[in-house]
């Protein structure tokens, strides 16, 4: 018994010890960019929703291109803190304090959701595996890389994850109990995951129709009656679970039925851009740049011992098929294939899929040590080099949120560029780095609809899509195309005579505005914005004038909208 209990002991340090770093690496740096906001999708969260939210007492967000259970969730932990400020520093209330102190907090919620969301996961692997083999799966998501950047920002993408992860646990008990509480319980919780991001519907519907598959199954059984065949395809517990989840999704998104149209056509676009791309940006589909997302997310070694595990688990799968492992294999699987059908990619897109990822790779190493002992100390040694190099790739990835480029490159352009200089730019200002009260900044961001044929033509496909054009005439509403910007005035700026006529002394691009004009494109004639491209390309050349004098770059693997290439460009010449 005493070996039992030391043994026990001895695991639970394991895993506090995998929960502390966790919560280390998602806590990192996680002041990043205040009082700015560099994470253009936490600038709409905590400025343009939850803030005008509380401010107004709305519980409308009047914004359906995310769920609402995210920004509710958030109004209640803010709600105090809120309150405290409006009564105590009223001036403050929605100034840059404010919203730094507001933004930080819910960083910090996101940090510890997505550190719970390690323990999660090894709940999912000693209840499917082991304990040892949790342990592994714990720690593997611990130390990824996109896992745990994306824990640092205030955004619903860990919380979306945390929610889809208790209703795979949930499930898993389910099967392994027949408690059919387990099975609503799981029900309820898909519906809040989908109620905080759209991706999560596809994993939930996978979970029900396996959880109900003895049920469901009956309708290609020859034996069955016609009766018994019609009685399957809706059963009871299936049809509860369905209830149960559009219960979740709408106490989470209630304005889905109280402002259905606005909703509605919100979906509508999502899902037809999801298709043809956006604003020109069309490409191909996306199997191949998701790949290489996750191999980014990982890095090498942990992707691959991933991709190995879900092989082995698939092969274990094939020669003993059960619903728990269909659970766990259809998730990564079918979601995989189905969003890379998808002509746009984000690595935020495909992360839902890390946490089973890296559960199967957890699987894979304790079925090794377990069944090939003469040969644990090799393999030990392995698996601990691919954690030393995994964890090391990640603490890289997370330290850049202490030195990003724009904190570096805005110091620069304070100390070397002299005031009452003209800068211009052409981003959003998430993008750049802070400029000076005493320098004049000119920001000229293109007009996507005069600049684009690419997207008249997009807009025109939308608008003749037969759903959305029956949507359009049964809601009379129109639905808006949203673009970067709408300033009609932008036509033609984009040139070297109008550039000629503002010259700016200096000229500040971010990586992540100008490349997707560049990057893509060999030539302006490839280009859906043939304007833009050959205007950045020649101004990266030095043949509009103005000669590169800085360039602030770091290849460091990290998550998304960290750490943009930051390039000033000085006026060489009189134009």
């Amino acid at each position: 018994m005493r070996s039992d209990i030391k043994k026990l002991n001895y695991h639970l340090y394991i895993l506090l010890t995998i929960v502390a770093l966790s919560l280390f690496l998602n806590i990192y740096g996680i002041n990043w960019g205040l009082p700015a906001l560099w994470h253009p999708d936490e600038r709409d969260t905590i400025r343009s929703i939850v803030i005008p939210m509380a401010r107004h007492l709305d519980p409308n967000p009047h914004n359906f291109l995310k769920p609402s259970f995210y920004y509710y969730f958030l109004e209640i932990i803010l709600s105090p803190f809120f309150l405290y400020y409006k009564i105590a520093k009223p001036a403050m209330v929605f100034g840059l304090d404010f919203v730094s102190i507001v933004t930080l907090i819910s960083r910090t919620v996101t940090a510890i959701i997505g550190t719970a969301s390690v323990f999660l996961l090894y709940l999912i692997g000693k209840t499917f595996f082991n304990a040892n083999s949790g342990l592994f799966a714990g720690l593997f998501l611990a130390i990824s890389m996109g896992f745990a950047t994306h824990s640092h920002f205030a955004y619903m993408d860990i919380p979306m994850i945390f929610l889809m992860l208790l209703m795979v646990l949930l499930s898993l008990q389910y099967l392994e109990t027949h408690r059919i509480s387990k099975l609503y319980l799981a029900s309820l919780a898909g519906g809040l995951a989908i109620s905080t991001k759209y991706n999560a519907g596809l994993p939930v519907i996978l979970i029900l129709l396996i959880c109900n598959w003895d049920q469901i199954s009956v309708i290609i059984q020859k034996e069955r009656t016609i009766k018994e065949r019609i009685k399957a395809i809706l059963p009871k517990p299936l049809i509860i679970s369905i209830m149960l989840v559009s219960l979740g999704f709408i106490l989470g998104t209630p304005f889905s039925l109280l402002d259905f149209p606005a909703f509605a056509g919100t979906i509508l676009k999502q899902m037809f851009i999801a298709k043809h791309g956006y604003k020109g940006f069309v490409g191909s589909t996306s199997w191949s740049a998701n790949l290489s997302d996750l191999k980014y997310a990982l890095g090498m070694p942990l992707f691959l011992l991933s991709i190995g595990g879900l092989f082995w688990g698939f092969v274990s799968f094939l020669r003993n098929p059960n619903r728990k492992a269909a659970v766990l294999l259809s998730i990564p699987i079918i979601y995989y294939a189905y969003i890379g059908s998808w002509h746009i990619s984000q690595l935020r897109y495909i992360l839902l899929i890390i946490p089973l990822l890296v559960l199967w790779a957890a699987g894979l190493v304790g079925s090794l040590l377990k069944s090939m002992r003469g040969l644990r100390i090799p393999i030990f040694i392995v698996v601990v080099l691919i954690m030393s190099y995994s964890g090391f790739y990640t603490f890289r990835g997370v330290r850049c949120f202490s030195n990003d480029t724009r904190k570096i490159s805005g110091e620069w352009i304070r100390a070397n560029i002299h005031p009452q200089s003209l800068i211009e730019t052409y981003s959003i200002w998430a993008y750049l780095p802070k400029f000076s009260k005493n320098l004049n900044v000119l920001s000229i961001r293109p007009n996507f609809i005069v600049e684009s044929p690419a997207f008249e033509q997009f807009k025109m496909e939308l608008k003749s899509n037969p759903t959305i054009v029956w949507f359009l005439k049964t809601f009379k509403k129109d639905i808006k195309i949203r673009v970067l910007s709408d300033h009609p005035n932008n036509k033609g700026k984009f040139s070297l005579n109008s550039l000629e006529k503002r010259k700016p002394d200096y000229i500040v691009l971010t990586s992540f505005y100008f490349r997707r004009y560049i990057k893509k494109y060999p030539d302006a004639k490839s280009s859906p914005y043939p304007v833009l491209t050959d205007y950045f390309a020649k101004l990266i050349r030095g043949e509009l004038g103005y000669k590169i004098i800085a360039r602030f770059e770091d290849k460091t693997p990290t998550g998304e909208f960290i750490n943009p290439t930051i390039t000033v460009l000085k006026k060489e010449k009189a134009l």
